[in-house]
């Protein structure tokens, strides 16, 4: 809900690369690490067919027809949220952080409005875990842990605080 336009469209064609890899379709790509998140979990083809399904649903309420919905596999979607991949929140702080970084160079005149976010919702297949981030971030201890907490930017400075989305979670 937090992506620009132009960030949601990105999304939404990586996702669908992944869930070719995933789903044994595509050859050729590199499997980057976020997506062993993906690759471990129970049922990796349920898991990364709901993480689209929840983007599509985004891409929808703002009126964007991506696909057809008989392009979306239904029958590996999780409707009832069943179906969790474990993160932390050290990790999504970290991917907040930087997509903010993003935003600077890409879409400036969206930044202030995340100084009114209370916390960052993540995407509804992730039950969020306290931890660090993940270890392939290849960012000095020290920094990761001033990312995680506040983005600063001339004068202005997000507090970075990660929703928990699911009632298990204290």
């Amino acid at each position: 809900m937090y992506l620009y336009d132009k960030a949601l469209m990105g999304l939404w064609r990586s996702s669908l690369i992944a869930r070719d890899i995933i789903e044994g379709r595509a050859t050729g790509y590199r499997i980057r690490p976020p997506l062993y998140r993906f690759i471990n979990h129970p049922d990796p083809v349920k898991a990364i067919n709901t993480y689209i399904y929840y983007i599509w649903l985004e891409a929808k309420d703002r009126g964007y027809k991506f696909v057809d919905d008989r392009e979306l596999r239904w029958e590996y979607i999780d409707l009832e949220g069943k179906v969790k991949v474990p993160i932390t929140d050290g990790q999504l702080a970290f991917e907040v952080w930087n997509y903010l970084w993003k935003v600077v160079v890409k879409k400036p005149t969206w930044l202030p409005i995340y100084r009114y976010v209370e916390c960052f919702e993540p995407n509804p297949v992730f039950k969020v875990y306290p931890g660090p981030p993940d270890p392939w971030i290849s960012v000095a201890l020290d920094d990761i842990d001033h990312m995680v907490k506040s983005f600063r930017f001339g004068w202005l400075k997000i507090p970075i605080r990660i929703c928990r989305n699911t009632s298990e979670n204290p």
